[in-house]
């Protein structure tokens, strides 16, 4: 019987000091709703990101024996989400579009002057454009500036 209230690094530490892998779906219980959230917000497709969950889980499970301990596993977990996902949106570029256009047509719609409501089908259009201009690294830093939060820095 493992105690419920166990931390993730002392429930890895355990899996990896008795190779009870069994361990590992109490981790799976704990995370695979949060990376399911992550995976679905970033594809905006059901099925893409019930796949891409099950991906991630078994990288993790792949890799537990490299997790160093250096951070917290939520973090690690976090990390192979995200960079999982940002790979399948890159070979996935169409989808990388839809991701952007759904995320940005809001912030889009605000910085249109004058214009107190845009008409969802001219903000979309409008989206489809100027993003057939970027480059993937540009979506990508659209990504992460309008869907990530993260500052342009």
């Amino acid at each position: 019987m493992v105690d419920p209230n166990i931390t993730d690094e002392d429930l890895i530490q355990r899996m990896c000091d008795e190779g009870n892998l069994r361990l590992f779906s109490i981790l799976t219980d704990r995370y695979e709703r949060k990376i399911y959230r992550k995976c679905y917000a970033m594809v905006k497709d059901n099925e893409q990101a019930a796949d891409l969950t099950q991906e991630i889980l078994i990288k993790i499970f792949m890799q537990m024996y490299g997790f160093r301990n250096t951070a917290k596993f939520s973090t690690w977990v976090h990390a192979i989400t995200y960079n999982t996902c940002i790979d399948f949106l890159r070979k996935n570029k169409s989808k990388l579009k839809v991701a952007l256009t759904e995320n940005l047509a809001d912030s889009i719609t605000e910085m249109i002057e004058g214009e107190k409501s845009v008409p969802e089908d001219v903000t979309l259009e409008i989206l489809e454009v100027l993003l057939d201009q970027l480059s993937a690294d540009e979506k990508l830093i659209m990504v992460l500036k309008y869907k990530e939060k993260h500052s342009i820095k």
